[in-house]
């Protein structure tokens, strides 16, 4: 594919697991999904997620590209099934919900917002511990 930062530069992004370092690629709805992200550590820099037939650039705000309250709800629960309260990767929840996992990871940060899930640092997230060591249920409006 043709550079989306227009310097002109065709990028080659290998799909095949068996040849390296491979990106996944999920199809819904007829609209694709890049996973993880392409980083381009020459030339021109560009750092960019394909997500829905969408392009997000990395190192630019885009407010809210992603709004649903149903997964939102089954990464909640999910997290709930977690063994005394360990940390989990997105990507792993994302695999079990047969999700993709950037809408995980944004369902996460959420939660984090709301002050419903720890966050630590490389993906890794729990239910925060309410009073007396259990979690604090979801709110209606997740």
């Amino acid at each position: 594919m043709l550079c989306p930062d227009g310097c002109g530069d065709t990028l080659s992004v290998n799909l095949d697991a068996r040849a390296g370092k491979a990106w996944r690629v999920d199809v819904r709805k007829n609209q694709l999904t890049l996973y993880p992200s392409v980083w381009r550590d020459q030339g021109c820099g560009a750092h960019f997620i394909v997500w829905r037939d969408r392009l997000l650039w990395c190192d630019r705000y885009d407010p809210a590209p992603w709004r649903d309250h149903e997964l939102v709800g089954e990464v909640y629960v999910e997290l709930e099934r977690s063994v005394s309260g360990e940390h989990r990767h997105y990507e792993h929840i994302a695999t079990i919900l047969d999700a993709i996992p950037w809408e995980v990871l944004w369902a996460c940060q959420m939660l984090t917002r709301q002050g419903k899930v720890d966050a630590k640092q490389g993906g890794l997230f729990r239910l925060r511990l309410g009073s007396g060591g259990t979690t604090t249920p979801p709110e209606s409006q997740v």
